[in-house]
């Protein structure tokens, strides 16, 4: 079973089958992500994805949230080896999500994998 790491909007029951259908069987772990842009961002989201890690384990896909610069510092943090938790041997893979075109309320679906 793989881990999947949902940092963004949660996600719709067609996203849920596409993930199905291009990863196989999966749990997906939501953690929206709310930082206080008055303090540091690294240090907040360090410490959000210290507890995911504690708790899932090391996630194999990731779904980046919305803030750009907390995206950049989940898949840092998620990816790289850090003194204090285990390291990563390779990049974690990253589930891009998109809005489905003419859904009101908007529908978010499964955009591709980067790898």
């Amino acid at each position: 079973m793989k881990t999947v790491f949902n940092f963004g909007h949660p996600l719709s029951e067609k996203a849920k089958g596409q993930l199905d259908e291009l990863i196989g069987e999966n749990a997906v772990v939501h953690q929206p992500t709310a930082v206080e842009l008055s303090k540091p961002v690294g240090l907040q989201v360090k410490e959000l994805c210290r507890a995911l890690v504690r708790e899932h384990g090391r996630p194999d896909y990731i779904i980046l949230p919305g803030l750009a610069i907390a995206a950049v510092y989940v898949d840092r943090f998620l990816s790289t080896p850090e003194d204090d938790y285990p390291p990563c041997v390779t990049y974690t893979k990253l589930i891009r999500l998109q809005m489905e075109p003419g859904t009101t309320p908007p529908v978010f679906v499964v955009g591709g994998i980067e790898e």
